[in-house]
C-alpha cells in the first residue's frame, strides 16, 4: 500500500501531462442550480409507466404492486400509471402526480409448506373420526327404531 501511494503522485503528474488540454473559454460555463433536491431527485429517477389492472395490481420488474384500494387507486383502474425507481432503489407509484400507497405481492407467502399440509391431513383425519362418531348414535337409533317396528 506505501509503495502504490508513493507511486501515485508520479503518476498523475504524467498523466495530466500526456491528457489534459486547456480550456476553449477560461471562463466558468457551469450553470448554477436553481432546483430543490426533491426536483432533482425526481429528474434524476428512473421512469415507465405501467398499466394498473382491475385488480389494483402493477407488474413492475417481475414483481407485483398491490395498490391500496382508495379513491385515486379505483380512478387508475385500467390506465397507466407512473413508476418512479430512485438511486436507492426505492420505489413510488404515482398517477396523475398522486403518490398511490402499495405493498408488494410476495409469492412465497402464497406456498404450502409441507407442515401446513400435514396439518391438514391430520385435520381430515380428526373431522372424519368425529362424522363417524355422529352417524353411530343415527345408526342405533335407526336399528332400535327398526326391531321396535319389527315387534309390533
Amino acid at each position: 500500500m506505501a509503495a502504490a501511494n508513493a507511486f501515485l503522485p508520479g503518476f498523475m503528474a504524467h498523466h495530466k501531462l500526456r491528457f489534459s488540454q486547456a480550456p476553449a473559454r477560461p471562463d466558468n460555463g457551469h450553470r448554477p442550480l436553481t432546483l430543490d433536491a426533491s426536483r432533482l431527485s425526481d429528474i434524476l429517477c428512473v421512469r415507465d409507466q405501467r398499466q394498473a389492472g382491475k385488480s389494483l395490481v402493477v407488474d413492475y420488474e417481475r414483481m407485483k404492486f398491490i395498490l391500496k384500494d382508495g379513491e385515486h387507486a379505483r380512478n387508475a383502474i385500467d390506465r397507466y400509471v407512473e413508476t418512479y425507481t430512485y438511486p436507492d432503489r426505492s420505489l413510488e407509484i404515482r398517477w396523475k402526480g398522486i403518490s398511490l400507497p402499495y405493498r408488494i405481492f410476495n409469492p412465497a407467502q402464497q406456498r404450502v409448506t409441507h407442515a401446513a399440509v400435514t396439518e391438514n391431513k391430520r385435520l381430515s383425519e380428526v373431522l372424519a373420526h368425529v362424522m363417524a362418531a355422529r352417524r353411530l348414535p343415527r345408526r342405533r337409533s335407526d336399528q332400535l327404531a327398526s326391531s321396535a317396528a319389527d315387534t309390533r
